[in-house]
């Protein structure tokens, strides 16, 4: 069962759960895909030195998060370092860009082995029980923390049946929410963004990885 949870805090997505909206990129904005609507949760991103990257990290408001939401934003910082070192084409920049994004690399190792040590807490929105060789049956409780329903990706393609649900919402990225009705079948291929919306009462799926 020690990979049971692997997936659940890759905390690969880019910013904290949109309140409102679908969680799009605003038009004409600079902003990534999923920044909080919230600007008291907003964190000022710098990432072309590794001075700066040090700076943000350093920030009161950065310190201040929970772990969740410092791996996201470490995930953010990654994700541009990489992306701008790939399409440096000058070479000073680019030898630049290549030392930022290798120490963003570091810092993000680091946040994974601290999400591993929290799993073997159990400190997750729901419970979990394997029932057949790669089939899980997952249980989020109605008091349930809406923050913890946090948009993510998993490493592994899957197919999730809905067992129990009343009004809770599936989203995949760069799409509308939907309602998970019992019975449903939904395909969510590997690495890609998604997320579930809390509901009333308990939701229940069986997850087959």
């Amino acid at each position: 069962m020690n990979n049971v949870f692997d997936s659940w805090r890759e905390f690969l997505s880019e910013a904290k759960d949109p309140k409102v909206g679908t969680g799009k990129k605003p038009k004409g904005s600079s902003r990534r895909l999923y920044t909080d609507e919230n600007p008291d949760d907003t964190v000022s991103v710098k990432f072309r030195t590794v001075q700066d990257i040090k700076d943000t990290l350093s920030k009161s408001s950065f310190k201040s998060k929970s772990h969740a939401r410092q791996s996201q934003i470490i995930n953010l910082i990654h994700q541009r370092a990489r992306a701008a070192y790939k399409n440096a084409k000058d070479p000073k920049v680019k030898a630049r860009l290549k030392k930022a994004f290798e120490y963003a690399e570091k810092r993000k190792e680091a946040s994974k082995k601290k999400t591993q040590r929290l799993k073997k807490e159990n400190n997750f929105p729901f419970t979990e029980q394997q029932i057949a060789e790669s089939t899980f049956l997952r249980e989020f409780k109605q008091d349930v923390d809406s923050e913890e329903l946090i948009w993510h990706m998993d490493r592994e393609d899957r197919t999730v049946t809905v067992v129990e649900s009343d009004g809770w919402e599936f989203q995949m990225d760069n799409e509308l929410p939907r309602v998970m009705c019992e019975g449903d079948k939904i395909y969510i291929p590997k690495y890609t963004y998604h997320r579930i919306i809390k509901g009333r009462g308990d939701l229940v799926v069986e997850i087959e990885k």
